[in-house]
């Protein structure tokens, strides 16, 4: 089950909340450098399923900590193009510590997941997740 479950309708002008929401989410658990890969990450992502996506198209993000990673999951339903292979692939790689993509008839989901540092710890992309309290 996620942590934090928004969606939205899949379109441009949403990709700047899921930006936020997860960024807001993932501020608690990691430094600041890994947040900003988080969001840049989220962003490239979302932008990447929202292009070219059917106009009833949904896009669901979900976060969640399995461990002491940070799972961010974007999920496109309906029609729409795959998710790119070219640079955003390339800065999706550089950024999260594992990134999965499927895509098929009934939409598209690209995962990252980020091992980081806790919030106010010195910056590590590959550092453990402070645990809950």
């Amino acid at each position: 089950m996620a942590d934090l479950q928004l969606t939205f309708p899949a379109a441009a002008e949403h990709v700047a909340r899921a930006r936020a929401a997860v960024a807001g989410y993932a501020s608690r658990f990691v430094d600041h450098g890994t947040l900003a890969g988080v969001i840049v990450a989220t962003g490239e992502a979302a932008t990447e399923l929202v292009e070219g996506a059917d106009a009833s198209a949904a896009l669901t993000v979900e976060v969640h900590r399995i461990g002491t990673d940070l799972v961010v999951t974007l999920r496109r339903t309906g029609p729409g193009v795959a998710p790119r292979r070219g640079l955003g692939a390339r800065l999706l790689d550089a950024l999260a510590a594992e990134v999965s993509r499927t895509s098929g008839p009934d939409g598209a989901e690209v995962a990252l997941t980020f091992r980081a540092s806790p919030a106010g710890a010195p910056a590590g992309r590959r550092a453990p997740l402070a645990a809950s309290s």
